[in-house]
């Protein structure tokens, strides 16, 4: 009974991982190098606050709305928010590009 849990929980982690490892190598590419190390440190502290606070929400959350129906109610939600944030920026021509070169 402990192996499926161990197995989703490992490749959880290995998603984690991976998922910060190219956020940081993305993001640091944008900053100039003299700022990498500030970059690299607010990234690590916001990674752990989200592992900190990120299960007591999320248990929370499935508490109190209605078990995975909340929990997909959220997920829904901060994926519109970024959607639109992303498109908000696309609009007014910010990307890459355009950071890069200030």
């Amino acid at each position: 009974q402990q192996a499926p849990f161990i197995f989703f929980t490992m490749m959880g982690s290995m998603c984690q991982f991976a998922l910060g490892t190219v956020i940081t190598a993305e993001t640091t590419q944008l900053v100039p190098v003299d700022m990498q190390g500030t970059l690299i440190g607010i990234e690590h502290s916001m990674f752990s606050v989200a592992r900190i606070f990120g299960p007591t929400i999320g248990v929370e959350v499935f508490n109190k709305y209605d078990g995975v129906y909340g929990v997909g109610i959220a997920c829904a939600g901060i994926y519109l928010a970024m959607h639109a944030l992303w498109a908000h920026s696309s609009r007014r021509g910010e990307g890459k590009d355009k950071l890069k070169s200030t």
